[in-house]
Order: structure tokens, then C-alpha cells, then sequence
């Protein structure tokens, strides 16, 4: 039906006939106007040309929960706020522009919660959804992090970050939401030096701790860990602590052996790791010299590398200690020299999307 001008309108009745009819006044003369006229001459919900801005309101923030219900929203811009994962998004056209204001799990379902690349997203406070839904599946359509980093990477293998363990003790890795595989690389602890006694030859240095490199297509959730402490010498003619061995994933042993006596073959043996696609014994500390120099010998390095702690210098001196991550400790001089403290272990997690 063509649209109407008032003045074409039928007059009134006195008194208008019929529920569906509504009076009109203009200029003093009463038209009456029906149901069908007044949609004749409304919008079609079809198709039409808005000749003007049409700003969406903000609506009052939407509390985080399991289930969220956009379809009750306020608004077409509404904040979400708290940080209870969100598994599952109730609506049933859209669209709707969500912003989190802190920190939560928006986890994916192919049907309530359909979200870009398939996989859960951390937000952080500022990041922006855009939800839609063809009454079937609901769909987040575009999701943009307040940083300006992609949601989905566009290669996999990239390099992420390196997670390093360096202090010695337990603790457990656990696997962030975007890692796909990891690189492992450890070192055990190395053992220390042996303490001379007086009137002895110096004492040998301690052995390296063993080194292993290995690589996981796909990670655990979680992985335990152990970074071994370097063995702790002693003072006097006697043997002290061996390496601690690291473990991860797998890893094993490695600890450096403690130096002994000239007398007893002097160095440490490197410590033996298993359990990487490579593992690296680490290196024999060197045997005390004769008590005519008055050298202890100096210790074994990771992982078969060179330049451990080194001997102690002269009469009577101690032993250095372990100068870097899994080095031997030095042996102790003639006459009281103590020996030096292996180093520690550590542990370096390459995450890779």
C-alpha cells in the first residue's frame, strides 16, 4: 500500500467505528487513520538506508559467569566484568561488542562459544569481542586484544618465550594456554672440590654435571622439575657433596662426582644425564699435581665443556668455586686448602606455538 498524506485520509465518524482506527487532527478537520495505514507508512525491516549516524547504546555490565545471556543485555555495547571462565554465550541474533575489564578464560565450543581458531582465549582487561549468532551457533565473528597482538598466530613453530629455572630446587612448569611444543635444555649441578689436608698434595677438582637437550611436539599441562644444587665442599682432607641432579620431563641424573684425594685418582667423574634426545656427560675434574707445586686440580666443566672452577693457588689455598652453571669445584692447595663448591643447575623451557 502507497504511504498516505494526512489530508488524504477518510474522515472521521462521529464516534470512530472500529478499535483499529486512530483519530488524526489537522488544522481542524479529524481524519482517521487505520492499522494498515500506519504500517504502510513505517520502515521496512526488509531493507533500508539510514541517512544518519545510528550510535549503539552502552548497556549495564554483564557479570561473568559460565553462561552469559546476551540476549537480555541492554544495550549492543556492554562491559563484562569479574573473572569467572566463560564456557557457553546465550544468544540469538546479535550483534554485540563485549569489553572485558579484567582477566578470565573465554573457552571455546563449537556451539555456545565459537571462538576464532578453535581454541581458549585469555582476555586481559581493554580486549574487545564482537558476538554474533544465526540461531544455531554463536559465534565470536572478531576478537581484538587491547596489546594490538594477533589472537591466532599466523605460523606455528614460532618461538614464544623461554622460561629459565636457575635457583635450585622443585617446583612445577606449567604449560600457558597458546604453547604447543617445547625445547628442553638442562644442566645438573657439579660436584665440589676435595679439601687438602696438611702436608698433603692438593685435592682434585670436582666433576661437571651432565647436560641433556630434548624436544616435545606436544607438551604435557604440566611438567615437575628439580634444578640441582652444586655439591658443597668441606674444609680439611676430605671428600665433599656431589652434584644434585636435575630432572624434567624425562630428564634424569647428572650430577658431577665430588673431587678426591691424589691418591685416589684426584678428579671427579662428570656427571651422566639420560633421558634428552642428546645428553652430555659432563667433564672429569683434574687431579691434584704433586705436593711439590702445592696445586689442587681444577674442576670438570658442564656438559663436556671446558673452564671450570679452577684449583686453588699456592700453599694453603682453597679451591674456587664453580664459576658457572654446573662446573666442578676446584681442589684445595697443601696444607688446610679447602675445596671449592660445585655450581648449580638449571633448567631452560623454549615454548613454541
Amino acid at each position: 500500500m502507497a504511504d498516505l498524506k494526512i489530508s488524504q485520509l477518510p474522515a472521521a465518524t462521529t464516534p470512530l467505528a472500529g478499535t483499529e482506527v486512530l483519530p488524526i487532527v489537522q488544522s481542524g478537520t479529524t481524519k482517521q487513520a487505520t492499522i494498515t495505514n500506519v504500517l504502510a507508512s513505517a520502515a521496512s525491516l526488509g531493507a533500508n538506508t539510514f541517512t544518519a549516524a545510528q550510535n549503539w547504546a552502552t548497556g549495564t555490565a554483564i557479570a561473568s559467569a559460565s553462561t552469559i545471556n546476551l540476549d537480555t543485555a541492554t544495550g549492543n555495547r556492554v562491559h563484562i566484568t569479574g573473572t569467572t571462565a566463560i564456557t557457553a554465550v546465550t544468544l540469538t541474533r546479535g550483534p554485540r561488542t563485549l569489553i572485558f575489564d579484567g582477566i578470565l578464560t573465554l573457552t571455546h565450543n563449537a556451539t555456545t562459544n565459537n571462538l576464532p581458531g578453535a581454541a581458549n582465549i585469555t582476555t586481559a582487561a581493554g580486549d574487545r569481542a564482537i558476538y554474533e549468532s544465526d540461531g544455531t551457533t554463536v559465534y565470536c565473528v572478531s576478537y581484538i586484544k587491547a596489546n594490538g597482538q594477533s589472537v591466532v598466530s599466523s605460523s606455528t613453530g614460532r618461538l614464544l618465550r623461554i622460561t629459565r629455572y636457575t635457583t635450585p630446587g622443585s617446583g612445577t612448569w606449567t604449560k600457558p594456554s597458546d604453547t604447543v611444543s617445547v625445547r628442553i635444555l638442562t644442566v645438573a649441578g657439579g660436584g665440589s672440590g676435595f679439601g687438602a689436608g696438611n702436608g698433603t698434595t692438593g685435592g682434585g677438582g670436582g666433576g661437571g654435571g651432565g647436560a641433556a637437550d630434548l624436544y616435545i611436539a606436544t607438551a604435557a599441562s604440566s611438567y615437575a622439575y628439580v634444578v640441582g644444587a652444586g655439591g658443597a665442599a668441606t674444609g680439611g682432607q676430605s671428600v665433599g657433596g656431589a652434584g644434585g641432579e636435575t630432572t624434567i620431563a624425562g630428564i634424569a641424573g647428572g650430577g658431577g662426582a665430588a673431587g678426591l684425594s691424589i691418591a685416589t685418582n684426584g678428579g671427579g667423574n662428570g656427571g651422566v644425564t639420560t633421558g634428552g634426545d642428546i645428553n652430555v656427560r659432563g667433564g672429569t675434574g683434574e687431579a691434584s699435581v704433586n705436593i711439590s707445586s702445592s696445586l689442587g686440580g681444577s674442576g670438570g666443566g658442564a656438559g663436556g665443556a671446558a673452564g671450570a672452577g679452577g684449583g686453588g693457588d699456592g700453599n694453603g689455598g682453597d679451591g674456587a668455586n664453580g664459576g658457572s652453571f654446573g662446573q666442578g669445584g676446584g681442589g684445595g692447595t697443601t696444607n688446610g686448602g679447602g675445596g671449592g663448591n660445585g655450581g648449580g643447575g638449571y633448567i631452560e623451557i623454549q615454548e613454541y606455538s
